[in-house]
C-alpha cells in the first residue's frame, strides 16, 4: 500500500512525500514499501563501534559527518563515499549491514523510526541543532532546487513555504515536533550517549567543537590534527570535495545553476529571506510551541 500522500501549500503548489506515523518523508522509491523499510531498520543490528549523526533537516549533518568521519580514521581525506552511503531513509538494511565498521550512520528522522539497538547498545548519538529560521530559508532551496523527478518538483513561492514549513507539512515534518521530541529522548534516556551540537557554535568557534567531537567519539585528537580538520572542513573545501573528489552519484538531481546540498552555509542569511510580517508570524508559533522548551536556540 502506497504512502505517498500530496503536501500542498496556502498558494497550491504542491509536492509528494511518504506520510508514515505522522511523518513526512522526501518521496524516496525503494525496493520495498517505504513503511516496510523502516520497520526493517527499527530492527536491524547496531554494532558496538556505531555512530549516529542525527538532526532535522540542513541543520548541519553533512558538515558534521565529515568531521566526525575525520577525526574518526585521523586522517583529513575525505571520504570517498558521501553521506547518502549511511543515510538511514534511502539506504536498505542489507547495503547498510555489508559497510565496513566503524559506521557513521546518520538521519534526520525522529528517534522513534531508530533501531531499537541504539539503546540498549548506548550508542553514541551526535545531535545537531540550527537556528529554525535558518534551516527554513535552507531547506526551502533545497526543496525548490531539487530536479529529481515529477514527484519532487516545488515551486511554491517564500512565503507559502514558510506557512507550510511552520505547520510541519514538509519534507522532515515540523521542526518543533522533531526537536521536542529529541529533547524528551534526551532527558529521558540518561543512559544514551548524546552530545549535542549547535550549528551556530560550530561557525563560531570551530576548533573547540571540533575538540568537543573528539573526546566525544573517545579518540583523542591532538589539537594540531583538530585545526587540520577545521581546515579542511571549511564550507569551501567540503562544497568543492563533494562536486569533485568524491563518488557523487547525486550530483545530477538538482536543477541547473542551483546550489545543491551546500548552499551558503552561513548564520543569519534567514534575515534576507524574513519580512517583518513573516518574521513577527515565526515568534508567535515559536513562542506557543515551545513554551515548555528549556532548549536555548540561537537566534541570530
Amino acid at each position: 500500500m502506497s504512502t505517498l500522500k500530496l503536501l500542498t501549500d496556502k498558494g497550491g503548489n504542491s509536492v509528494y512525500a511518504h506520510s508514515i506515523d505522522g511523518h513526512y518523508f522526501p518521496p524516496f522509491t525503494l525496493d520495498v514499501e517505504y513503511a516496510t523499510h523502516l520497520e526493517n531498520i527499527k530492527k536491524m543490528h547496531i554494532r558496538d563501534d556505531d555512530v549516529v549523526v542525527v538532526g532535522y533537516g540542513k541543520s548541519g549533518t553533512h558538515w558534521v559527518w565529515e568531521v566526525a568521519g575525520m577525526l574518526m580514521a585521523g586522517s583529513t581525506n575525505y571520504i570517498r563515499n558521501i553521506k547518502e552511503s549511511q543515510f538511514l531513509e534511502v539506504k536498505e538494511v542489507a547495503v547498510l549491514e555489508a559497510l565496513t565498521s566503524p559506521r557513521l550512520l546518520n538521519t534526520h528522522m525522529g528517534f522513534r523510526f531508530l533501531p531499537s539497538e541504539i539503546v540498549t547498545k548506548r550508542t553514541k548519538v551526535i545531535y545537531l541543532l540550527r537556528n529554525p529560521k535558518d534551516v527554513a530559508v535552507s531547506l526551502y532551496n533545497h526543496v525548490t532546487g531539487m530536479n529529481a523527478g515529477e514527484k519532487y518538483l516545488y515551486n511554491g513561492i517564500w512565503d507559502d513555504f514558510l506557512d507550510a514549513y511552520l505547520q510541519g507539512k514538509v519534507f522532515g515534518g515540523s521542526w518543533f515536533d522533531s526537536v521536542l521530541n529529541w529533547e524528551k529522548t534526551v532527558a529521558a534516556l540518561t543512559e544514551l550517549p548524546v552530545l549535542t551540537v549547535h550549528y551556530e557554535d560550530m561557525k563560531k568557534d570551530p576548533l573547540s567543537n571540533v575538540q568537543r567531537l573528539s573526546e566525544f567519539l573517545g579518540v583523542q585528537r591532538d589539537s594540531e590534527f583538530c585545526q587540520e580538520v577545521v581546515e579542511a572542513c571549511s564550507f569551501k573545501k567540503l562544497k568543492h570535495a563533494k562536486e569533485n573528489l568524491k563518488e557523487n552519484y547525486l550530483r545530477n538531481v538538482w536543477k541547473p545553476g542551483t546550489a545543491g546540498f551546500y548552499r551558503k552555509g552561513e548564520v543569519g542569511d534567514w534575515k534576507n529571506w524574513f519580512t517583518v510580517a513573516q518574521n513577527e508570524r515565526f515568534d508567535a508559533v515559536y513562542a506557543e510551541k515551545m513554551k515548555n522548551s528549556k532548549l536555548k536556540m540561537q537566534f541570530e
